[in-house]
């Protein structure tokens, strides 16, 4: 029995070793991530983000607040909500994609509107747990650039990673 704890410890430190490499851009400078959620989503959704390595961040808690801190400072990764009180990640998602591709992973449990809109989407399903959203932010960072949101059109021959 504690071999296979000792195992599974192992496993998940490689996996997190793999994950901040993942995330880790050239150069000095901290990683960004944008936060779109309801308040009571951010600090979890922050508290996981720092513990692989994320060290600056913008929270959101509607569609126009996400544009206006996406104009201040451009994010290395992009964490929303799909149904915001002003609007949705489409809205969101166009404006701050259109003329850059992110990595996106959406926490929601509007997970069929997310995948009707976006078949490539990563998904958590909320509520969530912190290692269904690290996999996730793996996943969305390892993501060729082609493959990334951009604009608000789907993106074909991709399929979706649902985690929950």
């Amino acid at each position: 029995m504690e071999l296979a704890a000792i195992s599974i410890a192992v496993r998940i430190c490689r996996f997190r070793s793999r994950l901040q490499t993942a995330i880790k851009p050239p150069g000095p400078d901290p990683v960004h991530a944008l936060i779109v959620n309801h308040e009571s989503f951010c600090s979890p959704i922050r508290e996981t983000l720092e513990g692989i390595g994320y060290t600056s961040f913008d929270l959101a808690s509607s569609a126009a607040a996400a544009r206006a801190c996406a104009r201040r400072r451009s994010p290395d990764l992009i964490v929303t909500a799909y149904r915001l009180p002003d609007g949705t990640a489409k809205d969101v998602i166009a404006a701050i994609c259109a003329a850059r591709a992110f990595p996106v992973v959406f926490v929601t449990i509007e997970t069929d509107a997310v995948l009707n809109w976006l078949p490539s989407a990563v998904i958590v399903t909320s509520p969530f747990d912190q290692m269904p959203l690290e996999i996730a932010v793996e996943e969305a960072m390892l993501k060729p650039t082609a493959n990334r949101h951009r604009s608000n059109r789907p993106i074909g021959g991709s399929t979706a990673l649902l985690y929950s």
